[in-house]
């Protein structure tokens, strides 16, 4: 799962509209009575899994590509560290990862009030 949303070209470092950038929990770590996430935004889904990959030959024949070496994708990131009990009331952190980031998920949409599409995964 992830999100979908637009991320204005004012908030991005590509000075360019992305209409359904792709929203990512990423780096997720659950302490004793804390949680630490990131959520990073990305031109789209194809871009997050390509993210620090190496481009073989960036070339089209004449001229390079410019920035060559890895791919580096995120255009906006949203770093949280809270208690466990602001996602999870009773403390008690599912054992699946996808029941944990939908919980994750939910409370981002609820928190931020913005108007986050979900994305379902294959």
């Amino acid at each position: 799962m992830g999100l979908s949303m637009l991320l204005p070209k004012d908030k991005n470092r590509m000075y360019y509209d992305f209409e359904d950038a792709y929203w990512a929990i990423e780096n997720v770590f659950f302490s004793y009575e804390q949680i630490d996430f990131t959520l990073t935004a990305y031109p789209n889904r194809e871009a997050k899994l390509k993210n620090y990959s190496i481009l073989p030959e960036p070339s089209l024949g004449f001229g390079s590509a410019v920035g060559v070496g890895d791919v580096g994708c995120q255009l906006y990131e949203w770093h949280v560290r809270m208690a466990l009990t602001e996602i999870f009331p009773d403390g008690q952190v599912p054992a699946g990862k996808d029941a944990q980031y939908t919980a994750i998920y939910n409370w981002i949409k609820i928190y931020t009030k913005l108007p986050f599409l979900d994305v379902l995964e294959d």
